[in-house]
């Protein structure tokens, strides 16, 4: 057999060195950048929205363009300079459209981190009497069931407590990671098709970084989620019919 092309790695240690390797440096990036953006505001709670919609727009289109050019994607190092690229527009575009961040925040990076890991690791391994798909409903009922039984534990523990709807909102993300980052997980082991996608390491880093994104972005809009819900419920619905009634 001949060597591998120049630019990929030699060993399958090598190659899940490379994909999530890179993975958690963009991730590094994006904290410290969402961070960086914050103090530099004049107002940490304002939110650029046109330089995120310009970093995001411009990201996704390059992606698109750099996902279909097979040239670019087989040529090293052109092909992690391009997803480097496409890499901090979106983590531009992330920390422009988030308002400034506390410490507090990181534990929510600790969390999305945690369970990246522990779902992609999940999906790295299918058991010979499942398909990988079996398996990956399997563990998702599984987590779905243990998230439900924690969130009846903590109403029935604490009645009234305010922080339900919290607790409520990081459950729904266990729920929705665990089936995605499953599925990627199985992708990039080779498990759904019996196939690495050797050639697309830079790829592979990008796409989790994008789900690592989508995830903080979805627990940073939990009061936002909250309030919408609270618009949303039977009472308040009750109390704007009336008002419209009496207009």
């Amino acid at each position: 057999m001949g060597e591998p092309p120049r630019g990929l790695p030699q060993t399958v240690r090598g190659y899940y060195l490379q994909v999530y390797g890179a993975t958690l440096a963009f991730i590094v990036v994006s904290v410290a950048m969402v961070h960086i953006v914050g103090q530099a505001r004049a107002d940490p709670a304002e939110r650029d929205n046109i330089a995120a919609a310009v970093f995001f727009v411009l990201a996704f289109v390059s992606f698109c363009i750099y996902v279909n050019v097979m040239w670019l994607r087989r040529h090293f190092p052109y092909n992690w300079a391009s997803c480097c690229a496409i890499a901090l527009m979106l983590i531009l575009g992330n920390a422009f459209i988030l308002i400034g961040q506390d410490e507090e925040d990181l534990l929510v990076v600790l969390e999305i981190i945690c369970l990246m890991a522990l779902f992609l690791l999940l999906g790295s391994w299918v058991p010979s009497r499942f398909s990988a798909f079996l398996f990956m409903g399997f563990v998702w009922l599984i987590v779905t069931v243990l998230t439900i039984s924690i969130l009846l534990i903590i109403w029935a523990c604490n009645e009234g407590d305010n922080d339900l709807p919290l607790y409520i909102v990081h459950c729904v993300l266990w729920c929705f990671m665990c089936p995605m980052l499953m599925f990627e997980g199985q992708v990039i082991n080779g498990l759904l098709w019996n196939f690495k996608p050797i050639f697309d390491i830079p790829i592979c880093s990008v796409l989790l970084l994008i789900n690592y994104l989508a995830c903080y972005a979805y627990v940073d809009a939990t009061q936002d989620i909250i309030f919408a819900l609270e618009i949303a419920s039977s009472s308040n619905k009750r109390v704007l019919a009336r008002g419209f009634a009496n207009m």
